[in-house]
């Protein structure tokens, strides 16, 4: 350390600069070298090293009594004098008491003072604030906006401390005055600051923070008040002038509400002052921050809700005046119904008799009707949410200011009302609800009168309007008729319980009854106690039986009752644990026993709260009909008096299994009004095998269920007693009606149903609350569970097994079947009823059609067809909520296949059962079926597009008799027209429909459907409607009809191809698509295609077809390789069904033109259809199409194969004559006569292909016995028409003697002097004389070498043209021309090979050479009519040579080495060697030097690179600036590169390539040394701590690696690979920087970590100190100081104790594992142990000052 250093004099830490006045740690100020702080007698001196809180103490000291002014800088700080763009604008709001401060107008300013040395250090004056505005109790608003430079506050992210400064008529008595933060944490102090922290997404630069404080105030004595008055602020002490009374912290937040809401009315809505400039965000925080607070007092409550308004509003939550967002609907619609009324007051009309709305035929009536509808819809939408209370009652005393609109509204909510009051399922309820209602204060009169109604109308009591009123109160009034009227009623409904609370009841206690005149009375005390008045009140508690397993309910608890000496009441003879066992098993044998039954009270005289219902076994263990195991309980109360009684029981599972039949029970009925002097048991009316007492009821539990755990539920029908029966045979009255107490001719006898109505009616209770589940859809279990459940129910209404005298009997009624199905049916209405509003509706019908498929394999339960339709019907998968629906089902199925496979087949059957109907009215109900089916057997998805190739569709589907579907619809026209809507929506639903819909279709209606279908389904569908599929080959086409042949193939064809014309196609696939259906169509009958009207009908429609799709293709926007592709391939397939077509030997046949060949006479040949297939193609040209484009292509394609068809003539002659005979008819197109007249001239040709003058003499002659002024026709008419104008320019140019092919022939009869003595001279002659002229001075300029550039081009492209114009020339000159041509093509290829090189190698060179500029421009000129001879020369040795461009002769020896070390192998090392080069050359060079200066050196660092890194003697140092930059994490590259290399020095010096394995071993050293030098920095790291805390253990594999690379001229070779390996390790610390800076940080922190380590002895010692300091300082900052201690001390737990002197790198290590586990959930981990290094003065002092005792 230098001389000048030193340390700060409160943190002790180095200055930096020494110079420096603040401490850039800490702030404080400091001495200069050679003067201390205390030797500065400077009074600014003095305030620059003093704080804030030391200003009065120096004031005071120095008798200050003047006026002071504020210390304001002259000169702008810099941290202030900074670019708008590079600052942070900051905005301070206060409020400050005038009164407090005695200000004085015009004298008395606010100032600002900050805390930190680069804004004054708490000396410097920052201001004036301004007085913003007044808000009223001497309170005003002071607002100051300061600019800070962005970097400045980035570096102090922890915060600015500051403080306002006052200067006022107080503060010149005492001095200037610091505001005093009264009652700030920790605790309240002159100490304490506030401080500025700017929120990250405001600190950018440019930002704009707003910063808002609460009351300025003075340093004074202050009382605290916790009251809140309107002017709070107006506190004072009368006797003490100094002293203020200050409101509660809590009332500042008042301030901040005033500062910004200038107390103005909500009521307007318009907030003055600075709210207009608030952003949103701004007003929201600081509302929500200022309303979270502990609100211990009423009057927060008040100031808090006051605030939430403005909150709501400027949150979006609502909007002042706003009506509920529920109401709303309501009330619009009642408005607009108003509207509509005023305007025709028929629509008023309302019927009172059947509270309903008069339907009208007008539209504004209809409206009505609807706005009526859609109100009632609202208001019972809202009222079934749970947690809607009291809507209707609210809606009645609404105020509207329309009487019309509060009328309607009245009907409606009372027509509702009285629906939902119609709903209650039974009379108790009801009567309640009338009682409830009637006891509650503020219910609207009219909704009181409706109760009254319905339970005057449910009770059967008539009351007569005019009838006054007994009483005051309607229960009363309803009370006392029920008793006159019928008082058996009223004594079966009781009083409710809520009749008590009446005011003409005055004792609650005392039990109410009904006198038989109809009054209401109370029993006397006295004779409350007799045997007949048992009441509720005075029954005596029964006691309970504690269960042997407290974890778990036993259900046998029995219901105990005492004996009551004083009364002869039977009661039960209940069981006690010890004896039986059976019901107490262990928890492991344990299984549950539900029993159900029904019965009705009136027949047992039950009596409420006395009569009970046991049950009885006939077994020894279960006290052999001795004991009664009970009480059941009554369940549910299922209308009409009858009621379910449930009882569930636990027993021994193995109990159950060892008995033999089954266990044989009765049920057991206790009822005071029975006169019997004994229990009652039930009586089996009408049980096998004969009726009597010995029959009995017998429980057989199936096997599945006989397991430890398991749960069987009994479902019994009536309990009847034993008396004499009547049985009434008529079945279409309800059981209620039957069952009676008595009947008139015998008292003791009661009328039974028929057992058939009796056991369905007791079916029907049973299955109440299944449907009940099924209307809510509140499924609890698996769907397979609850089927069989249901099941079980079903089966023991069927079947109940009777036991007598030791054996078991079937008791079992089939005739139950039809009033199951009816049950079912009515269960489907209900459930529609909710089919729009429920998405469990599918569920719940397949519910119900799973278990009747079920209950098939037991009993044959009569499904009609009708009841098949209304089961699919509700099991339709909706379009809209499918996919929920779906969902819902599919979760309740949940993983079980073989529950999927049953309710597959349930609906399987449904289907076929309705298909085998043959009715085409229910087919609708078939498809919309269907998508279920599909979903649930994985054949589809919802909304998926179809996914099945084109070519292995199957349409229909055999499982389910869609054959016979499809006969059903064949020729029931008009049914897609009908059901279009649903089909649609059919085929979007579900993408399995797409082929079977249309397999069923109807003939007539195939073009309806397949404009629905996609088109290329609808393509391949064409093929199932003409039965043309691949098992169809013995179908002939001509037997396919007109009728079906139009209705099944030509319109829907014909809208195809229209919609295809008309489509905007966006995506290219799907032209593929098109065009493979369309292939699939033309497979579908190209072996069937014949001369009928049928096959010409397909093969043009699929011409068309293809053509539609080609002209689509070429339209397409992308031009790829694809749509080239695409097009090509329908070209071919067009071409290709044409062809197979023609080839048809009943159309024309054959493989060439005219199918065949017959002899004229004995020799002469002829075609022998020629006339037919001209006939043919004429008629075939004819179709047409809708665009041009399509006709062109179409034309193309015909002309192709009939130039094909020509070219197989099998005779060069019959090709002429054909020709001929073409040229003869004035109606062939000129495109169509042109093909002919191409192939007349190939075969002109090939008549003197020979060689051999003679053989071509001879030819001409054969040809001229055919005719011979033909010939020559031919040929002046071929060659007058290429060349039109040749009169006036009379040259031939060379090129064309190249592209055209007919020039070889010609030229070969011109030379075979064919026609010289012919008489034909015209200007074709001229022609060909030119053309011979122009070829012969090609070839003496090709041999002389004087052939241009162009020409060269031209000849090298089209060398086999000019080879077939070289064989016209004498035999003699052919060789010795072909030659000079190869000559003549090696020169010119060589001269442009060494331009481009030339070219290649300038471009590299940078511009360094001389006269570079003059070379490139001379390789830019155009040397197209340069002769070759003056470009480039064959010397001697048979190599070419350039001889133009003599400046670049000395560049030859670099070009061709620099092509391949630079082009062909390519490496990113010879191009930085090479540039180095080119950079180190600062002046321009001479061609000559190039050689020496560049190339060679370069090219020999190249290979000594490659020789030292071969060796291994090239020097890390050296890798490291050779590779490192451009290789470092690319080793891969670097190998190829230096495999290019080697290959591109050995091709240069034409020597091998050898072994080059040693590249990648040198590589893998490269690699090995790079990562030692990244282990080095951490395992420097490593020592660091080693030396450090001097630890002595083992550290040599460290040093190793810190050494290993140390040395400047270690070569590669030396690298260690164990030391590579043994060092390892250390790359995650190499690789990750987080961790090596947590080493290094521990290190540097050592003063804090010893610190730690001696004052506390385990982590638990530290939490101990930290929690028990923090304690009553949550929030304050010397708790924040504490908690980072103890985040530290966790973090580098195991480095501070567990890290022994004797510790090992190993060790070390393993220590550090948990260090980083620490690291990765706090990774600020570093920071903060830096920080509490900083501040360990601070920690030493608390800790000495507080004493805080660690453990």
């Amino acid at each position: 350390m230098s001389s000048s250093a030193r340390d700060c004099v409160s943190c002790k830490k180095l200055l930096i600069p020494p110079t420096a006045n603040f401490c850039a740690y800490c702030g404080a100020p400091q001495a200069q070298p050679g003067h201390s702080l205390e030797e500065e007698d400077s009074p600014t001196k003095e305030l620059c090293c003093l704080m804030p809180q030391d200003f009065d103490e120096l004031e005071n000291d120095k008798k200050q009594k003047t006026q002071l002014f504020p210390n304001l800088s002259k000169v702008l700080l810099p941290v202030l004098d900074v670019p708008r763009e590079k600052s942070v604008k900051v905005q301070f709001n206060a409020v400050i008491p005038l009164t407090l401060w005695e200000w004085e107008e015009g004298k008395s300013s606010v100032y600002m003072r900050f805390g930190h040395r680069d804004i004054g250090s708490w000396n410097r004056d920052i201001g004036p604030c301004t007085l913003y505005r007044g808000v009223g109790n001497g309170l005003f608003v002071v607002e100051y906006k300061i600019s800070l430079d962005y970097e400045f506050l980035k570096d102090n992210q922890n915060g600015l401390s500051y403080k306002y400064v006052v200067y006022s008529q107080r503060s010149n008595s005492i001095g200037h005055q610091f505001e005093f933060l009264h009652g700030a944490p920790p605790f309240e102090s002159i100490d304490n600051n506030r401080l500025l922290r700017i929120p990250q997404d405001k600190l950018k630069p440019g930002g704009y923070h707003r910063q808002f404080d609460a009351v300025i105030l003075p340093d004074v004595k202050s009382n605290e008040t916790k009251s809140i008055d309107n002017k709070r602020w107006k506190y004072f002490d009368s006797s003490n002038l100094s002293a203020f009374v200050i409101p509660s912290p809590a009332h500042f937040k008042d301030c901040l509400t005033v500062s910004v809401f200038n107390g103005s009315s909500t009521k307007e809505k318009k907030y003055s002052g600075f709210l207009k400039d608030l952003t949103l965000k701004i007003v929201l925080d600081a509302l929500l921050y200022y309303l979270s607070v502990d609100l211990k007092e009423d009057a927060h409550v008040i100031t808090v809700i006051n605030a939430l308004p403005l909150y709501h509003f400027l949150s979006g939550l609502s909007v002042p005046n706003q009506i509920s967002l529920k109401e709303a609907p309501c009330i619009l619609n009642l408005v607009a119904l108003n509207t509509l009324i005023e305007k025709n007051p028929k629509a008023k009309k309302f019927n009172e008799e059947t509270n309903e709305f008069n339907e009208e035929t007008n539209d504004q009536l209809s409206l009505c009707q609807k706005l009526r509808h859609t109100i009632q819809g609202l208001l019972m939408d809202w009222v079934m949410c749970p947690d809607v209370v009291g809507v209707l009652g609210k809606y009645l005393t609404l105020e509207f200011p329309a009487k019309d609109i509060k009328n309607e509204l009245d009907a409606l909510i009372l027509a509702l009302v009285n629906d939902r009051i119609s709903n209650i399922p039974t009379t108790h309820l009801i009567v309640d609800a009338f009682v409830y209602v009637e006891t509650q204060k503020g219910i609207h009169n009219s909704l009181r009168n409706i109760f009254f109604t319905k339970a005057c109308d449910t009770l059967g009591v008539k009351i007569s309007t005019e009838t006054k009123r007994l009483s005051s109160n309607l229960v009363v009034e309803l009370i006392c008729e029920l008793a006159k009227q019928s008082p058996t009623t009223l004594c079966s409904v009781g009083i409710p319980a809520t009749v008590k609370s009446l005011d003409i009841f005055q004792a609650t206690d005392d039990e109410i009854y009904v006198s038989s005149n109809g009054e209401i009375k109370k029993r006397k005390e006295e004779y409350r106690n007799s045997p007949g008045d048992f009441t509720l009140e005075k029954k005596k508690e029964r006691s309970s039986v504690v269960a042997v397993e407290k974890e778990e309910k036993n259900f046998n608890q029995p219901n105990l009752k005492e004996r009551d000496g004083d009364f002869n009441v039977i009661v039960p003879n209940l069981p006690t644990i010890q004896k039986h066992g059976v019901l107490y098993p262990l928890k492991n044998k344990t299984m549950r026993v539900q029993f159900n039954a029904v019965i009705q009270k009136d027949i047992w005289k039950w009596e409420e709260g006395r009569s009970e219902v046991y049950i009885r076994f006939g077994h020894k263990m279960l006290g052999d009909w001795e004991l009664d195991i009970g009480p059941c309980i009554l369940h549910r109360d299922a209308g009409n008096g009858f009621y379910v009684i449930r009882y569930d029981m636990s027993i021994d599972s193995d109990f159950i299994k060892s008995l033999r039949i089954g266990l044989p029970y009765k049920y057991t009925v206790y009822s005071p009004l029975v006169k019997v002097t004994k229990h009652q048991f039930e009586y089996l009316h009408g049980a096998p095998p004969y009726q009597g007492a010995n029959a009995n009821r017998l429980l057989k539990v199936p096997k599945e269920k006989l397991c430890p755990g398991g749960y069987y539920r009994q479902f019994d029908t009536m309990i009847l007693p034993d008396t004499k029966v009547k049985t009434a045979k008529a079945t279409f009255k309800r059981v209620w009606d039957f069952i009676s107490r008595a009947e008139p001719d015998d008292p003791t006898a009661i009328t039974l149903p028929i057992p058939t109505l009796m056991r369905s009616q007791c079916m029907e209770i049973h299955l109440q609350p299944i449907k009940d589940i099924l209307l809510r859809g509140d499924f609890r279990n698996k769907l397979e569970v609850s089927t069989n459940g249901c099941v079980n129910l079903i089966r023991c209404a069927y079947l109940q097994w009777v036991e007598h005298r030791g054996g078991d009997y079937r008791w079992e009624i089939q005739d139950i079947g039809p009033f199951l199905m009816d049950l079912v049916e009515f269960f489907l209405v209900d459930l529609n009823k909710q089919r729009d509003s429920a998405y469990h509706t599918v569920t719940s019908a397949v519910f119900l059609n799973y278990c009747l498929h079920k209950l098939r394999k037991f009993y044959s339960v009569p499904i009609s067809v009708d009841l098949c339709i209304k089961l699919l019907q509700t099991m339709n998968l909706s379009y809209i909520n499918g996919e929920k629906e779906l969902s819902f089902l599919m979760s309740l199925i949940g993983g079980l296949p073989e529950t999927r496979t049953g309710i597959v087949n349930a609906l399987v059957y449904c289907l076929r059962t309705i298909i085998a109907s043959e009715n085409p009215d229910n087919a609708i109900v078939v498809l919309k079926a269907l998508p279920l089916y599909h979903f649930l057997c994985d054949l589809s998805v919802p909304y998926q597009k179809s996914c099945v190739p084109l070519n292995k569709i199957t349409w229909g589907d055999t499982s389910l008799l869609i054959d016979k579907l499809l006969s059903t619809l064949q020729f029931k026209s008009g049914f897609v027209q009908k059901h279009k809507e649903d089909i649609q929506q059919l085929l979007q639903f579900d993408s399995k429909l797409l082929y079977i819909i249309p397999y069923i279709c109807p003939w007539e209606d195939t073009v309806i459907l397949c404009d629905m279908l996609p088109l290329e389904l609808a393509i391949v569908w064409l093929i199932e409607r003409l039965n043309l599929h691949s098992d169809t080959h013995y179908l002939r086409l001509s037997s396919v009809t007109d009728y079906k042949m139009n209705y099944c193939f030509k319109l829907p064809l014909a809208n195809i191809l229209k919609r295809i014309y008309e489509k905007k196609i966006n995506n290219f696939d799907v032209l593929v698509w098109y065009s493979d259906a369309t292939t699939f169509l033309y497979e579908s009958f190209r072996d069937k295609i014949n001369f009928s009207i049928n096959a010409e009908i397909l093969v043009e429609s699929t011409i068309s077809l293809y053509l539609h799709i080609l002209f689509k293709a070429k339209m397409f926007q992308d031009q790829t390789n694809n749509q080239d592709t695409l097009c090509q391939r329908l070209t071919l397939s067009a071409r290709e069904l044409l062809m197979d077509w023609v080839a048809r030997k009943d159309v024309i046949g054959g493989s060439f033109f005219g199918a065949s060949l017959k002899y004229a006479g004995t020799i002469h040949q002829e075609l022998r259809k020629e006339n037919d297939e001209l006939k043919f193609w004429k008629e075939l040209l004819f179709i047409k199409f809708p665009a041009n484009e399509m006709k062109n292509d179409f034309e193309a394609i015909v002309l192709e194969l009939v130039s094909d068809r020509v070219s197989e003539i099998p005779s060069p002659e019959l090709k002429i004559n054909l020709f001929i005979n073409v040229d003869h008819r004035e109606e062939i197109a000129d495109s169509f006569r042109n093909i002919f007249l191409t192939k007349a001239i190939e075969a002109l040709d090939s008549m003197f292909s020979k060689r051999s003058m003679t053989q071509s003499i001879q030819r001409w002659a054969t040809l001229l016995d055919l005719k011979s002024e033909r010939v020559f026709k031919l040929i002046s008419k071929i060659i007058e028409k290429r060349y039109p104008d040749f009169c006036r320019a009379q040259e031939m140019p060379f090129s064309d003697l190249l592209d055209w092919e007919m020039w070889p022939g010609i030229l070969k009869i011109s030379y075979a002097q064919v026609g010289k003595n012919t008489r034909e001279l015209g200007e074709w002659r001229l022609i060909v004389t030119c053309a011979i002229s122009k070829l012969e001075t090609v070839c003496v300029n090709i041999n002389s070498g004087g052939i241009t550039i162009t020409e060269l081009n031209s000849i090298r492209a089209k060398q086999i043209q000019m080879n077939k114009l070289c064989e016209v020339i004498d035999e003699s000159r052919i060789i010795d021309l072909q030659k000079s041509i190869e000559k003549r093509l090696k020169e010119f290829e060589h001269f442009e090979e060494y331009t481009m090189k030339l070219k290649y190698f300038l471009s590299h060179i940078c511009n360094i050479l001389t006269g570079q500029y003059n070379l490139m421009d001379e390789l830019q000129k155009n040397y197209k009519d340069e002769k070759i001879n003056k470009l480039c020369i064959t010397v001697s040795d048979g190599s070419c040579r350039v001889v133009s461009f003599p400046d670049a002769r000395p560049l030859d020896p670099c070009l061709d080495g620099f092509f391949i070390i630079s082009s062909k192998y390519s490496s990113d090392i010879f191009n930085r060697l090479w540039h180095k080069r080119i950079i180190e050359q600062p002046a321009a060079v001479d061609s000559s030097k190039i050689y020496s200066i560049f190339w060679q050196p370069v090219l020999q660092s190249c290979t000594l690179l490659l020789k030292r890194l071969q060796s291994g003697d090239m020097t890390l140092l050296e890798v490291d600036d050779q590779f490192k930059n451009v290789y470092f994490h690319k080793l891969d590259k670097l190998e190829k590169d230096l495999i290019n290399l080697q290959h591109a020095v050995d091709a240069i010096n034409h020597s091998a390539t050898g072994d080059i394995n040693w590249i990648k071993n040198a590589v893998v050293h490269i690699g090995q040394y790079w990562d030692l030098c990244g282990y080095k920095v951490a395992a420097k790291a490593f020592l660091k701590i080693r030396d450090t805390l001097d630890l002595t253990g083992d550290f040599d594999i460290v040093e190793k690696v810190a050494l290993k690379v140390s040395f400047t001229n270690t070569t590669l070779s030396t690298i260690d690979h164990s030391v590579v390996d043994a060092g390892r390790f250390l790359q995650e610390y190499a690789t990750d920087p987080a961790k090596r800076e947590c080493l290094e940080v521990f290190i540097e922190c050592q003063n804090i970590v010893q610190w730690i380590r001696n004052k506390t002895k385990d982590l638990i010692s530290l939490f101990n100190f930290v929690s028990s300091s923090v304690a009553g300082r949550e929030g304050s900052m010397a708790a924040d100081k504490l908690l980072f201690l103890y985040t530290v001390g966790s973090g580098f737990c195991p480095l501070i104790y567990k890290l022994s002197k004797d510790a090992s790198c190993q060790k070390l290590q393993e220590l550090c594992k948990t260090v980083w586990m620490a690291l990765e959930t706090a990774p600020y981990l570093p920071d903060l142990m830096k920080s509490c290094e900083r501040d360990i003065d601070w920690y030493k002092s608390f800790k000495e000052k507080h004493k805080t005792k660690i453990n």
